[in-house]
C-alpha cells in the first residue's frame, strides 16, 4: 500500500489511517462533496461523512442515497 499512495492520491482517494486501512472517496451528492468512507475488512462502502468531519462521525450511506444495502448495486 505504501507504494500505491502516490497513485491513490492522484485519483482523489484519501488514505486517512494507513494502519487501520481507512480510505475516503470524494463523491458529489446533490451539489455537495461528501466522503464515502471504507475501512479494511468491510465488504463494501457502507458509510460516509462530511469533509469537515472525521471517521468517528461517519453515517450510513442510505442517508445519502435513500436505498438499503440490499437495493444498492454492487
Amino acid at each position: 500500500l505504501h507504494d500505491a499512495l502516490p497513485i491513490l492520491n492522484e485519483i482523489g482517494v484519501r488514505v486517512q489511517e494507513l494502519d487501520a486501512g481507512v480510505r475516503d472517496f470524494p463523491c458529489l451528492v446533490n451539489g455537495r462533496t461528501v466522503l464515502l468512507c471504507w475501512r479494511s475488512g468491510e465488504r463494501s462502502i457502507l458509510h460516509w461523512h462530511a469533509e469537515d468531519d472525521g471517521f468517528e462521525k461517519r453515517r450510513p450511506v442510505e442517508e445519502l442515497f435513500g436505498k438499503s444495502e440490499r437495493e444498492r448495486p454492487n
